[in-house]
């Protein structure tokens, strides 16, 4: 039987895997953990780091809202990890209290999460717009 509550991607770029995005403790209606890991794959520059980075975290946002039908999305970064931090806030995660993970006492995590009303609002801003280069194929448990 396969656990619901769990999926996972490989991400590819011309026929070549990017990244690894998974998604954890899936609520449909409700809210689902995210992250992902980038391959160092066909990234010969800065510029196409940046433009995968963007392409993923993109589509990492776009997948739970429009086809799992989650009302949020978290993630957990570690603190020094900056660069991450401030690239989440760019495309809209906000910092949440660390209650929300059990995680953080642990480990040194700031948790960061994206409901779908504030999605829906930087969706219309345009935010999101490399989304429509984007060929999603669905988990079969989604729609």
């Amino acid at each position: 039987m396969e656990d619901l509550s769990y999926r996972m991607f490989i991400v590819e770029r011309e026929g070549v895997p990017i990244s690894v995005t998974y998604y954890m403790g899936v609520a449909r209606g409700d809210a689902a953990w995210w992250g992902f890991y980038l391959t160092d794959q066909g990234l010969e520059t800065q510029a196409d780091l940046l433009d995968v980075w963007a392409h993923v975290e993109t589509a990492g946002i776009i997948y739970p809202f429009k086809y799992m039908n989650v009302k949020s999305i978290f993630c957990e970064v570690r603190t020094e990890n900056t660069s991450v931090l401030s690239w989440h806030k760019r495309f809209g995660f906000e910092v949440l209290p660390q209650e929300v993970s059990a995680n953080t006492k642990n480990y040194d995590l700031v948790v960061k999460g994206l409901s779908r009303e504030r999605y829906s609002t930087l969706l219309q801003r345009g935010l999101y717009k490399r989304g429509a280069k984007v060929d999603f194929q669905c988990h079969p448990f989604d729609d």
